[in-house]
């Protein structure tokens, strides 16, 4: 894969409307509850979370679950010290300064499925993503934040996490089946301008019991991360690799493999389960011989 860096360009459909100031109100928008017992509405299902990284300049795009604290507020979940969107929040917040955040709502479904799915450290999935598709994406610098988002975004909310600015966050009906855990310590996401298009979609992940609506392209998705990782890695005649739907794409990985000398099959086990990709969240790995289609 070639990565193709995105383009700047100077404005786009989501700066069709601005609310800014005392204007602002993510409560314009129809946000959901999604499940019964869910702890708010989420405006941050089907969204990308762009962050910066401060020393070194590269972009992340992080799929974060955001719950509305009032129309001025959001929560932004970052559930792990792993991922790369909170990655850049600690640093912003060892140098004294808040944190700049983007948060998409209804963008081009494959930066959602990249953002969603874990990438190499310092690889930019605006790059990755354009590589996939063979042309760069267009972006318009936030005015506030100067972070790039898409151009043809529906909605795009901007604003700072700030240290020690926290609330709690959840029970979410999360991805992998079974409600998330209600959280002490979520970032709030202080938001001091929205854009939107002109009769915007509000785009929204409803996760439920595996298999759900995105199972299959998560699956896909992963399925080829993990396959290029473990040939990366060093496994030879590696013939198919699969992440089941019933595993939303990432809990349970079947790879095909023609043996060639004792331990291949292990080998394939241990570099499978604990590659990018296979180890998150990871929980079975079937190998099983080349005449298996995973």
């Amino acid at each position: 894969l070639q990565p193709i860096p995105p383009r700047i360009v100077k404005t786009g459909p989501v700066f069709e409307n601005t609310m800014a100031g005392d204007a602002v109100d993510v409560l314009k928008f129809p946000v959901p509850k999604v499940h019964e017992l869910d702890g708010g509405r989420f405006i941050g299902t089907a969204c990308i979370a762009i962050t910066r990284d401060p020393d070194e300049g590269w972009l992340n795009l992080g799929t974060y679950r955001a719950m509305v604290h009032d129309e001025k507020s959001v929560g932004l979940f970052m559930s792990s010290a792993g991922k790369h969107g909170r990655m850049h929040m600690e640093k912003y917040f060892k140098q004294g300064k808040p944190c700049p955040v983007v948060l998409c709502v209804g963008q081009d479904s494959l930066l959602l499925l990249a953002a969603g799915n874990p990438i190499e450290l310092g690889y930019s999935e605006y790059d990755y993503c354009g590589g996939i598709r063979g042309r760069p994406y267009d972006l318009v610098e936030g005015p506030v934040t100067g972070l790039p988002f898409p151009a043809h975004a529906e909605i795009a909310i901007e604003g700072f996490l700030h240290s020690g600015d926290i609330k709690p966050d959840g029970p979410f009906g999360e991805w992998l089946g079974y409600y998330g855990t209600r959280m002490e310590d979520t970032p709030v996401l202080r938001i001091e301008r929205i854009y939107h298009r002109n009769d915007p979609i509000l785009c929204v992940a409803r996760p439920g019991r595996p298999p759900t609506d995105y199972s299959l392209s998560k699956g896909m998705i992963r399925s080829a991360q993990l396959w290029d990782r473990v040939e990366k890695a060093g496994l030879p005649n590696v013939k198919g690799v699969w992440s089941l739907e019933s595993g939303i794409g990432s809990l349970f990985n079947v790879i095909s493999i023609k043996q060639a000398y004792p331990g291949h099959s292990r080998q394939a086990l241990f570099l499978a389960s604990q590659s990018l990709g296979g180890a998150y969240n990871g929980r079975f790995v079937v190998v099983v011989d080349e005449d298996i289609d995973p």
